[in-house]
């Protein structure tokens, strides 16, 4: 093989890469990462911009994720219904990272969630999954995550009251 996976393959005792750099605009929740054949996205005045950086330690993935409005200052806040939606993001991440703890369930945080997000008249992205992440591993290799608004495949699918693992920080 070639490429970077053949230069940095993510195994043990080796370097490797974690997560690509993502900038998602506006409605694209997370992980765009274009081919460069995809058309070109301009970033305006405005736009909800989400900025995602992984890195990978000792065979950890990790990523970090921050929200901005692109303009707004303090002089020039957002305002409205984004104003409301990144405000909600916020205080869902900081419940959930108070809630996230050994004998807390995923139900309690999705509830949380769904109450901090009914108050800013906003809602949870139907569906939205977040993964224990092992070492060596990546999303998908756990039975556990938190499933935020379920969607009815979902809720069929599995038991949406698993353990507590780890959830998006918007």
């Amino acid at each position: 093989s070639s490429g970077i996976n053949a230069e940095w393959p993510l195994r043990p005792g080796k370097k490797g890469i974690a997560f690509p750099t993502c900038i998602c605009v506006n409605e694209i929740v997370c992980h765009f990462s274009p081919l460069r054949s995809d058309p070109i996205v301009t970033i305006k005045e405005g736009d909800l911009v989400k900025i995602e950086l992984g890195v990978h330690i000792d065979g950890y993935a990790g990523v970090v994720a921050h929200s901005l409005v692109v303009g707004a200052t303090a002089e020039n806040p957002a305002t409205g219904g984004l104003a409301d939606a990144v405000l909600a993001a916020h205080h869902c991440s900081e419940a959930a990272l108070r809630l996230i703890k050994a004998g807390n369930t995923n139900k309690q945080i999705t509830e949380t969630i769904q109450k901090i997000t009914e108050a800013y008249n906003s809602s949870p992205l139907e569906g939205m999954l977040s993964y224990e992440i092992k070492r060596y591993q990546t999303e998908g290799a756990t039975d556990k995550q938190i499933v935020l608004n379920p969607s009815e495949a979902q809720k069929k699918e599995k038991s949406t009251d698993c353990d507590s693992a780890l959830i998006p920080l918007l």
